[in-house]
Order: C-alpha cells, then sequence, then structure tokens
C-alpha cells in the first residue's frame, strides 16, 4: 500500500496488537495460512513508533500478505466452492481489521 495507508494500517496494528494478534492465532487462520509473509520486510521500526512496541515485528512490514496454496486437484474437488469459500471467511478477520482504519 501507499504510504499514508501503510502508516494507518500500522497505527491500527500498534494501538489494537492483542485483537491483530488473536485474529493471526485464529485455528482456522492457522490453518489456511502460515502467518504473513515477511519477504521485504523493513529492518527497523519504522519512523512514528517505539522501538520496543510490543508489534514491533508487523510494524516493519512493507505489506500485508498471506498465501494459501491451491493444487488442480483443489480446483477440481467436487466440493471446490465450499472448501475456497471455508478460506475466504478464515481471512476476512485480517481483512476487516486491516480495513477498519478507512471505514
Amino acid at each position: 500500500p501507499e504510504s499514508s495507508v501503510l502508516k494507518q494500517i500500522r497505527k491500527e496494528i500498534s494501538m489494537n496488537g492483542k485483537d491483530f494478534l488473536k485474529i493471526l492465532e485464529q485455528d482456522d487462520f492457522r490453518h489456511h495460512f502460515r502467518g504473513l509473509s515477511v519477504e521485504n520486510k523493513l529492518q527497523k521500526v519504522p519512523q512514528g513508533f517505539e522501538k520496543d512496541d510490543a508489534m514491533a515485528e508487523y510494524l516493519k512490514l512493507k505489506s500485508f500478505v498471506v498465501i494459501h496454496p491451491i493444487s488442480d486437484l483443489d480446483l477440481t474437488d467436487e466440493n471446490a466452492t465450499e472448501n475456497f469459500a471455508k478460506i475466504y471467511e478464515s481471512i476476512k478477520p485480517l481483512n476487516d481489521f486491516l480495513s477498519a482504519p478507512f471505514l
């Protein structure tokens, strides 16, 4: 996201860290995703945030991406629609959290 959007998301994470972690620790989320991608993160906590913020490692992220591998069998499974709906349902709380500062 652009820097102003990223700053708002980081503020939300810093102020509501327990809620953020609760989402990442939900069984459904953990079943479908390995957590947030940490590729391309900052070396230091960004300006405007405390170095010792409990959420410092998440504040270093430049994006908030999760990946769920999908095989050809997953796509052709007779229950594919239901299976993908479950995956989406497990990521919705994270999407809602990240969107909250803009609603």
